[in-house]
């Protein structure tokens, strides 16, 4: 039959009792009351049906919604173990998968005894939705909603249906062991409601001693008024727990690093969990947690702990998990450790444990997505907040970063907000805002930012963003704060035992800061990377600093923008923009498709070279190969070519010659150009060094005669000493490198320096401007560098039958080894340490002007280019660069079968060159050169980069040499970027393993 029109669908609802009693009035009482019983029974069964639909529904979307970490086997991946040790079956029995625990509550859903509607002794309670919606506000001011970690997640959810489920049998007089009672209170909740029905257990006033409380699904787990939780202070209360997968061990100094004991209040594989307290902001009344950590911190200073100690609440492989409104004490070890979880909040929530409590870390997300952490306080002894993923090659296995988290307004007494140093699985996408740190306490003198981590982790972190920072004012010296930003890349690999170490360095970069004020630190920031993964993409803006001894200090970084600062920065260097860019890059260009160049183009490049270097009427390299004076046994086994190189003024280069004695001559020799280092002259004073260099002297002074005007450009008169080694003239210690190769030695000088030196012309600082007079005269002042290369290498060719010839040099004399390897053909093989790179890396830019302005590396007087618009002062730059410019020079190096070119630079040379920082640009500019070498079927091209920091050539550069000399490998060979101790590649991280002898 027809309903009545004016009954709907919704009045016909079982709890819409008016839409009922109409019914019942439009019809007779007989058929009224049979309809009555057959809706009744309709409604039933469309109960128990709707139920079981529900169990299927949610059992399906979970499974389809779900991470990785939290699906079935099926899927092909990871599932959470469901045992653990035998010792502690009991314990862990409460611990059941998510499968097993659906099935249960879809049996007790169907049971017989829950088919009422509202089951005895339970309440309905319905919160307020304007409350809800209050509580959930993300502040839209600060975090767009298009960025907002949980906006798209449908969690926290609105106003829904709450059940309480009163604890029995908890006994709280802060002696009585509740952990039994508290197994069985949430596990009769749970069985007392189906699946997906969500209950309230308000823990009564009192103070609770317990071990591990297990949480279960869809459950609210309230500390209320008066009401406080205490840990037991005993280790067999809480069960062993096998070590987190993303980390492969134990985190704390434990003896047995293969189990660690669950935290007091445990969440595992769960959704929709809220744990919190009253609310009621008292101090002294509000719910509280207390870890009692100080018998396990006195275990840990004694170093007898057998396991790790427990935190005081992990969620794991969990997701919807609200933490808000409670009071978290003393914990034994982490306060709190989210997990490989999804969609968290933590909100009003008070941690303390006492500054010097060991690894005591206030809010720890570990793995977790989608995370908002606000209107917190928070003073312990290690790490305040801290974003993990995994530790070492274990963490990157485990393939689950930490990402989408804002953290805002929020007060940080002690210590730090941190990243890593565990974070080998990735961070990503971090926010952080109005945030204040520290407070009066003397000895709190570390808090700040701490994004740390070493190179045995691996993993990345970028995209991290810091807005609205400050610190509280500390204005006597002793008070003041270390650091208030740190960034690290080499943080000490002994804070906790280590797993196997990753295989490549870690990556920091992009990172923001914006508006940060410090009020007394002994340095506002410090940024340091690693040689081959620097630090890059930092922007700071708007950084405010009082009271501070040292301000922003950069070593190994890239890419560093410093704006509206009050505070500078040292050794940090700027990124060019592409306008720049575009203005710096036609100095020293490439032609347009150099790949399809062919190989009369670059011969074409040679000639226009020569001519530039020997007048434009010398298409040809001077023939010359007998020098003009020959001086024998200048040094036992040294003989000096002194060659007449006098064109518009009179001027001679002395080169000297060390053959290799034995019976059998070899066919190869090494020329060596020493550039600017110069001999050091003996002194009638004491024998001993009065200064040395400033990191330490260099090796082999070993006196002979001294020529006019020898001396030392790193050395004064006074600072000669006798000692083992080699003589005067070979000031780098070459000649026993080269010999125990199998090669003869010729050493080489600049012009007007050392043994070249002439009266009146220069000084032994000179960087050779005095040739500027002679050139805007128009001579050709570039072949007084090059020439005596070049007569050289005829002298060692025509004269003493040398088949394989190699061109080295360091300083002035890497930039004479390029431009005559360039030149030279008959050079096999060439080597420059320290002393070239492409023109555009030799300028930086002006912060406020944003043009590009020279800086150490531009080079001296024979290796500035000649350009218009960047010409130093009066000097117009030189013009062989329009005939062949850098770029072209290493391709014309190293052009022709069987011929190589190596560019060795150091990290952080404290004199110029300086690698750190560059990688992109070098690799970038390496890779230019090997492709058009490729296309003109040449030889080989590569940088090597070595850690190393002063100006010489040093133990790790010998290596490299050796290495490549005897390898002779060919172009395009995988061995050229895994060459020992080179850091620009790292293929191997072979750096970390080249330590000097």
């Amino acid at each position: 039959m027809e309903l009545h029109p004016e009954l709907s669908q919704a009045q016909l609802s079982p709890h819409n009792s008016a839409g009922w009693t109409k019914l019942r009035r439009c019809l007779k009482p007989r058929l009224c009351q049979l309809i009555l019983l057959s809706g009744f029974c309709v409604m039933c069964l469309s109960r128990l049906l709707r139920m079981t639909s529900s169990t299927n529904l949610t059992r399906t979307t979970e499974s389809d919604s779900q991470p990785a970490f939290l699906q079935t086997p099926a899927s092909g991946t990871r599932t959470i173990p469901n045992s653990l040790p035998d010792q502690n079956a009991q314990a862990a029995s409460s611990i059941t998968s998510a499968e097993r625990r659906h099935l249960m509550h879809r049996k007790n859903a169907m049971s017989d005894d829950e088919d009422d509607f509202e089951p005895p002794g339970t309440k309905i309670l319905q919160k307020d939705e304007e409350e809800v919606a209050s509580s959930w506000n993300l502040s839209q001011a600060s975090l767009s909603p298009a960025s907002n970690p949980l906006s798209a997640s449908g969690w926290p959810p609105g106003p829904m249906l709450k059940r309480s489920c009163d604890p029995t049998g908890l006994v709280g007089d802060g002696m009585t062991d509740n952990t039994a009672t508290f197994k069985k209170t949430i596990a009769g909740c749970r069985k007392r409601f189906g699946l997906g029905e969500h209950f309230v257990m308000e823990l009564p006033p009192g103070m609770f001693l317990t071990g591990t409380i297990h949480l279960s699904d869809h459950m609210t787990f309230r500390i209320g008024r008066d009401s406080v939780i205490k840990g037991i202070q005993a280790s067999n209360a809480y069960p062993l727990l096998p070590p987190l997968p993303s980390y492969g061990l134990g985190r704390d100094w434990a003896k047995d690093l293969t189990q660690r004991h669950a935290p007091l209040i445990l969440g595992l594989n769960l959704t929709n969990v809220i744990i919190e307290g009253s609310g009621i902001m008292d101090e002294n009344r509000d719910g509280a947690i207390d870890g009692q950590g100080s018998w396990w911190w006195t275990q840990f200073e004694d170093k007898s702990l057998q396991y790790g100690r427990p935190s005081v609440i992990q969620i794991m492989y969990s997701k919807n998990v609200v933490l808000r409104s409670v009071r978290l004490r003393n914990s034994p070890f982490w306060n709190t450790h989210f997990y490989a979880s999804t969609n968290i909040l933590v909100e009003h929530v008070h941690i303390y444990s006492p500054y010097h409590s060991p690894n005591t870390d206030g809010i720890s997300l570990d793995s977790v997505h989608h995370a908002v952490v606000r209107h917190c306080d928070i003073s312990t002894g290690d790490d305040a907040i801290v974003i993990k993923s995994g530790l070492n090659q274990a963490g990157i296995d485990f393939r689950i970063s930490s990402a989408h988290i804002h953290v805002h307004d929020t007060r940080i007494r002690s210590k730090c907000f941190s990243i890593g140093s565990e974070m080998s699985g990735g961070i990503h996408d971090v926010r952080v805002e109005n945030i204040r740190f520290g407070d009066s306490r003397p000895e709190n003198r570390w808090h700040g930012i701490f994004i740390k981590t070493s190179r045995q982790r691996g993993g990345f972190v970028k995209n991290v963003f810091f807005q609205n920072v400050s610190s509280v004012s500390r204005t006597r010296p002793s008070d003041k704060l270390r650091r208030f930003i740190d960034i690290s890349m080499t943080y000490g690999a002994h804070n906790g035992p280590e797993s196997t170490p990753a295989s490549r360095p870690p990556i920091f970069n992009n990172f923001t800061f914006k508006h940060i004020s410090v009020r007394g630190a002994k340095q506002v920031a410090n940024l340091s990377g690693l040689v081959d993964s620097p630090i890059s993409l930092i922007s700071i803006e708007g950084l405010t600093a009082l009271n501070h001894e040292n301000g922003i200090h950069c070593v190994n970084t890239a890419n560093i923008s410093i704006v509206n600062s009050s505070v500078k920065g040292r050794r940090c260097r700027p990124s060019p923009s592409r306008y720049v860019m575009s203005e710096l890059e036609p100095l020293d260009p490439l032609p347009e498709n150099p790949a399809k160049r062919s190989y009369n183009f670059w011969m074409d490049k040679r000639t226009a070279l020569v001519q530039s270097i020997f007048g434009p009427m010398n298409s040809q390299l001077p023939s010359r190969d007998f020098p003009d004076k020959v001086r024998t046994r200048v040094a036992p086994g040294v003989d000096a070519l002194v060659w007449n190189i006098t064109q518009q003024v009179s001027m001679t280069s002395t080169v000297f010659y060390a053959p290799l004695g034995g019976d059998a001559s070899p066919r190869s020799a090494v020329l060596w150009h020493h550039g600017h280092h110069d001999c050091v002259c003996p002194t009638t004073r004491k024998q001993t060094f009065v200064k040395k260099h400033k990191f330490g002297p260099r090796p082999g002074f070993m006196q002979a005669r001294c020529a006019p005007g020898c001396r030392g450009w790193w050395h004064d008169e006074a600072a000669a000493t006798p000692g083992s080694g080699s003589t005067w003239w070979d000031l780098d210690n070459v000649t026993q490198l080269f010999h125990s190769l199998g090669h003869h030695v010729f050493i080489l000088s600049m012009p007007l320096i050392g043994i070249n030196y002439v009266r009146g012309r220069a000084t032994n600082k000179s960087d050779h401007s005095w040739f500027q007079k002679l050139e805007q005269r128009g001579h050709e002042t570039m072949r007084y560098f090059c020439e005596p290369v070049v007569l050289t290498i005829n002298y060692a060719i025509n004269r003493v039958g040398i088949k394989d010839v190699y061109l080295a040099g360091l300083s002035g004399g890497a930039w004479t080894t390029s431009i005559v390897a360039a030149m030279d053909p008959r050079i096999r093989m060439s080597f420059q340490i320290a002393g070239t790179i492409p023109y555009p890396m030799r300028f930086t830019v002006a912060p406020e002007s944003l043009e590009p302005v020279p800086t150490g590396d531009l080079g001296d007087f024979e290796q500035r280019c000649k350009h218009e618009k960047y010409a130093i002062q009066t000097d117009a730059g030189r013009s062989y660069c329009q005939a062949c410019s850098y770029k072209c020079q290493y391709v014309l190096g190293a052009l022709d079968r069987g011929r190589a070119q190596v560019q060795i630079l150091h990290e952080n040379d404290g004199c110029c060159y300086a690698a750190a920082g560059r990688h992109a640009e070098i690799r970038s500019y390496e890779s230019g050169v090997r492709f058009a070498l490729d296309g003109a079927s040449g030889g080989w091209f590569t940088v090597v980069v070595t850690d190393h920091r002063t100006h010489e050539l040093s133990e790790k550069d010998r290596k490299v040499i050796a290495t490549v000399m005897t390898s002779r490998l060919m172009p395009g060979h995988a061995k050229w970027n895994v060459l020992p101790c080179d850091v620009l590649h790292g293929e191997s991280n072979l750096a970390a393993s080249c330590n000097e002898s």
